[in-house]
């Protein structure tokens, strides 16, 4: 008598078990063969060159800039505080402000060029750069602090186009009064 599995289904002696391992293995490298093919197919379509998006050619001509204004609010920075001898380098110039803390007084408001050396010195008074701003002496114990006040709107921008050029650098003003 002849076990069930050893019956031959293809009619050529082989018996089931080895016609379907052989089937399925077959079936196993084509599916293989698909994947790989459909792997390689679709890693070339998602690297194919791509047009970049259309922008006009003058876009150093007529630069494009989004401005979006910031929630945060601009309020005055002391950057140095203390009784006379008092010195600070601004970097970047601006509209600065010295006030006597002690009496609350403000002393002076002016424009700062870029690296200016702003000195509170009880003898000689207030002086940026070489420019007297206050005649000393000042008052002997006395506190005094050096404010940065924002003069700039408080925005963020990007855009296309030629950077801008920067102004010529400000000037101290003789005078000791904002412009």
């Amino acid at each position: 008598m002849v076990h069930p599995a050893h019956v031959s289904l293809d009619g050529l002696g082989r018996d089931a078990t080895t016609s379907l391992k052989k089937f399925l293995a077959r079936t196993l490298v084509s599916f293989r063969r698909f994947i790989f093919a459909f792997g390689i197919a679709a890693t070339m379509l998602g690297c194919a060159h791509k047009k970049p998006a259309t922008q006009p050619a003058d876009d150093f001509a007529n630069p494009h800039w989004d401005s979006t204004a910031l929630t945060i609010k601009q309020e005055p920075v002391a950057v140095a505080e203390g009784e006379a001898p008092l010195i600070h380098l601004f970097d970047v110039g601006g509209a600065i402000r010295v006030v006597d803390t002690t009496t609350k007084t403000q002393l002076v408001s002016t424009v700062l060029a870029d690296r200016t050396l702003l000195s509170i010195d009880a003898r000689r008074g207030i002086v940026a750069g070489s420019t007297v701003l206050v005649p000393g002496p000042l008052p002997a114990g006395h506190r005094f602090a050096i404010y940065l006040d924002p003069t700039t709107e408080n925005v963020y921008r990007r855009g296309i186009g030629r950077p801008q050029r920067i102004d010529q650098p400000r000037q101290v003003p003789t005078t000791g009064k904002l412009p």
